[in-house]
């Protein structure tokens, strides 16, 4: 899976394809937090899930921030003239979203016990 997730964001952070972007690089995340969970390296995948979540955020910011300042009218600018790089990390912030977000939600939820009332 985490060959799957690198090859499908690949493909949608070069050819600008805003949705395989996002979840291919998701589906990285989640790869590898679940490998490393599976191996006995952490007690629940989530944490390291979220915290790799905020590091494609971290570089997204860093792709947008090389190609245009960071103020809300040059990157609207970039974004209607279809500059490529400021899109690619606009995808990968989009993705370090929704994977931060998601494993926020899933952890908060608890770990499936009965006392915790985490739905079956």
């Amino acid at each position: 899976m985490v060959a799957m997730g690198l090859t499908v964001s690949e493909v949608g952070v070069f050819m600008g394809v805003y949705p395989l972007a996002v979840g291919g690089l998701v589906l990285f995340v989640a790869s590898v937090a679940g490998i490393t969970h599976e191996a006995g390296y952490t007690g629940r995948p989530w944490r390291l899930a979220g915290a790799l979540g905020v590091v494609l955020v971290a570089v997204g910011v860093w792709m947008v921030s090389t190609q245009v300042p960071l103020a809300v009218d040059p990157v609207v600018a970039a974004v209607g003239g279809a500059d490529g790089i400021v899109l690619r990390g606009f995808s990968v912030v989009g993705a370090g979203l929704v994977a931060a977000v998601g494993a926020a939600v899933v952890s908060a939820m608890g770990d499936g016990d009965v006392d915790d009332g985490f739905p079956a």
